[in-house]
């Protein structure tokens, strides 16, 4: 443990902000899986139980059908579109489109703070690196024997903190791009099941029961 402690301070005050941003990203991630987690639903269960219902012009049970479930982003999603059922095309369209936008800003929280990292890392650890360096070749004129050896070991810790960004920024990126796809395949998903509604809709096969 001390020594652990002693090669990170070898990076200087540069490493406690790349420690925060370490930190702080990786929480973000854990989050966002336990999100997916919850949000996320095989679109082809609810989807069919709506389609079904709608095709038996039965609105309000395929409503109830959505309800009794997890509360996921493709639920919320029906339940906008059949909640206002009775609404033209051209509105029920606008609706969901607004839904489904509602739905991939609450699935992109957190990935600007993952792509600010992948790209500040790095820079911080050349930062620290360059400072550094700084202090080596400052140093370097008040050594009086082995100067070659002094500016070795110099150099050593003031690479340091460049490792240290590179190894926070690579797993940030893929986090970033892992989070990405799941926006977009999200995205996807919901435009399939507002194009599904939208042609029940327009096909007169879900007006309201009495």
């Amino acid at each position: 443990m001390i020594q652990a402690y002693k090669t990170f301070m070898l990076g200087g005050p540069i490493m406690l902000i790349l420690l925060v941003l370490s930190l702080a990203a990786a929480a973000v991630f854990v989050q966002r899986l336990l999100f997916a987690r919850r949000a996320w639903e095989d679109p082809e269960e609810a989807e069919g139980i709506a389609a079904d219902m709608l095709a038996a012009g039965r609105p309000a049970e395929a409503l109830a059908s959505v309800s009794d479930g997890p509360d996921t982003s493709l639920r919320r999603v029906l339940r906008a579109g059949l909640s206002h059922w009775k609404l033209s095309g051209a509105d029920l369209r606008d609706l969901l489109q607004q839904e489904i936008r509602r739905e991939a800003f609450r699935w992109s929280w957190g990935l600007g703070f993952l792509s600010v990292t992948a790209r500040v890392a790095p820079l911080l650890g050349l930062l620290g690196t360059v400072v550094g360096m700084v202090d080596i070749f400052q140093a370097l004129p008040e050594v009086s024997s082995s100067p070659m050896t002094a500016l070795a070991g110099g150099i050593y810790k003031a690479l340091f903190t460049t490792v240290a960004g590179l190894i926070i920024a690579i797993p940030a990126l893929l986090a970033h791009s892992w989070c990405s796809s799941r926006v977009d395949r999200l995205e996807e998903t919901l435009s399939r099941t507002s194009d599904l509604l939208l042609r029940c809709h327009m096909a007169g096969r879900g007006s309201h029961e009495d």
